[in-house]
This record gives structure tokens, C-alpha cells and sequence, in this order.
């Protein structure tokens, strides 16, 4: 009976001593060094608009996790997060898989920007370097044509709306001639209608002074 009581004990007691053995003090702190190595790298794909995180230094015991996604490391300790939406503010928390060291050793946050769809087409061909929608490939900000159309107007040199400015080789002559050809029929209808008023007009006044 005693024999059988001394093996129950064992049974209960002996996994809460191996469990507690697992992840002492030291082996925590460990394991939160291990955890300040992980460093990652971002790359977008055109033909998913979507955000592939690559992390390296993700050795044996360690993995990441974001809401209820894990991601574990390869032979080559290296997780991968892919299928992000580009501006996601995302967080990783990077845990280890070593029995009773469930607190979270270090997180990761991470902010993806915007792929610029501007970036390098004809319409930023002018502006490249001089619009900050034309000069960067990817922006904190979502692209539109609004806002696109917005900077360019705003830009400090000529804008799209503005004039042509002055030729300065233009004579006087140039000035008479490009008025007339904007308003020479205007002038021409005037002097044609105050003609025609001032005749019979003229006719009129002489009958009166002569008494007719």
C-alpha cells in the first residue's frame, strides 16, 4: 500500500519538478538576449500589392506571433510573414517554445508604407526631383490622383494653370499683331455699328440747321 502511495506521489510531483526545471531565471534572461538578435527585412510584391517580413536569427526555442498567427523558424532560422497589406501597423511578439517561459521576451512593431504607383512614370517625369510624390517609391501616405494633382499645382514653379509667360525676343509688332488675332473682330464690329449710328445721325443734325 505504501509502494502505491509513494508512486502516486511521484507521478504528481516529479512533471511539476521538470516543468519548473525547464526556464529558470537564467535561462529566461537567456532566451530574451537570443530574442534581441531577430532583425528582419521588408520586400513588396507589384503583382499582390502585399508585404512579405522576413525575420533572421530565429534560433531553436524562439518563433514569432501576431493576434493568433505564429511563425516558426526554418534550418536556416529564418520566419517569414507574408500577405500584409502595405500601410499596416503590425506587432510581433517574439516567445519561446521552452516550457513555463510563457511571457513575451520582445516585440516588434512595424509600419509598411504606401507602394508609390506614381513613382517613375511619365507624369513624374518632370517632377522626379522635385515632388516627393515623384522622388520616393514607397510613401507614408496612400497615392491618389487628387493629391498628385494637388502637389503639382502647388509646385513653386510654373503651374499648370498659369499663363505662358512672356517671350522677351517678342517685338511691338508681335504684341499688335496677337491682339488683333484676340480682339480685331470685336474692334471691327464696334467701328462698324458706330458707323452705321453716327451717318443718319450727321444727316439728321445738318436738316436741322438748315431748317429743313
Amino acid at each position: 500500500m505504501k509502494k502505491k502511495i509513494m508512486i502516486l506521489l511521484l507521478v504528481i510531483i516529479f512533471p511539476n519538478i521538470v516543468l519548473a526545471a525547464t526556464c529558470d531565471t537564467k535561462k529566461h534572461v537567456q532566451y530574451q538576449k537570443l530574442a534581441e538578435n531577430i532583425d528582419y527585412e521588408k520586400s513588396y510584391s507589384k503583382s499582390t500589392n502585399k508585404f512579405t517580413i522576413t525575420f533572421y536569427n530565429v534560433v531553436e526555442g524562439l518563433y514569432l506571433s501576431n493576434g493568433s498567427n505564429s511563425y516558426t523558424r526554418n534550418d536556416d532560422n529564418i520566419a517569414i510573414a507574408s500577405n500584409i497589406d502595405e500601410g499596416s501597423n503590425i506587432s510581433f511578439a517574439i516567445n519561446t517554445t521552452i516550457t513555463n517561459c510563457g511571457s513575451i521576451l520582445k516585440t516588434i512593431n512595424i509600419v509598411l508604407p504606401y507602394y508609390n504607383t506614381f513613382y517613375d512614370t511619365d507624369r513624374c517625369e518632370e517632377y522626379k526631383d522635385k515632388l516627393n510624390i515623384c522622388s520616393s517609391q514607397f510613401l507614408t501616405y496612400k497615392p491618389t490622383n487628387e493629391l498628385f494633382e494637388m502637389q503639382v499645382k502647388n509646385y513653386g514653379g510654373i503651374k499648370p494653370d498659369d499663363p505662358t509667360p512672356d517671350d522677351p525676343n517678342k517685338t511691338l509688332i508681335d504684341d499688335f499683331v496677337d491682339f488683333m488675332k484676340d480682339w480685331g473682330i470685336q474692334i471691327l464690329i464696334v467701328i462698324v455699328v458706330s458707323v452705321i449710328t453716327i451717318i443718319p445721325f450727321n444727316a439728321k443734325l445738318r436738316k436741322i440747321r438748315h431748317g429743313i
